[in-house]
């Protein structure tokens, strides 16, 4: 067992076709940091021929339930989270990838999350069909909702959640989390 702080990569990255790749990029990045990465699956397993293997429902559930139960023991038995909150399918971060930040964050666990392009929510919005509203001058959302205007890159809910909040890539967010451990 290793004498590194444990570090769990929470994200969507585990649904791209390179994830084995990236695992072992990341592996190297930890090794030089002086990290334990802890994946919330393992780097081996392709999750694009696994997700759909023919299992019954009653398996799938069951298997589902074993991931998400897996995970986020991995989470509380971490020091410390790096989340990509990068848009997943649109611009909001994964949904699992919140879920992960939330239980660390209850956990009282350090969060670094990351985005790899650097806008706020309002730009987001403005930049993609958003308007401002002529009578309030607040900035409405492509559906007319209301886009809250506090200068974070995701929702508020999430941001807090979040020791640090950084644009950049996953080598900059494990950078920036063996800095904050040092300081904290």
């Amino acid at each position: 067992m290793s004498s590194y702080p444990r570090i769990y990569i929470s994200g969507p990255d585990i649904f791209m076709p390179h994830w084995s790749t990236l695992c072992k990029r990341i592996r190297n990045i930890c090794d030089g940091l002086g990290f334990e990465p802890v994946f919330p699956v393992n780097p081996e397993v392709d999750l694009l021929k696994t997700a759909s293997s023919g299992l019954d429902m009653r398996e799938k559930r069951r298997v589902s339930r074993i991931l998400f139960m897996g995970n986020l023991v991995k989470v509380g038995s971490s020091d410390i989270v790096v989340a990509n909150l990068a848009g997943f399918r649109g611009d909001e971060p994964d949904s699992g990838t919140v879920v992960e930040v939330s239980h660390a964050w209850a956990n009282r666990i350090p969060v670094i999350g990351y985005r790899t392009i650097p806008h706020t929510m309002t730009e987001w919005a403005l930049e993609n069909g958003g308007t401002v509203d002529e009578n309030t001058g607040n900035i409405l959302d492509d559906n007319g909702y209301l886009v809250e205007d506090f200068d974070n890159p995701v929702n508020l809910m999430v941001a807090e959640q979040c020791s640090v909040m950084i644009y950049g890539n996953i080598q900059r967010a494990l950078v920036e989390a063996r800095a904050f451990l040092r300081n904290h």
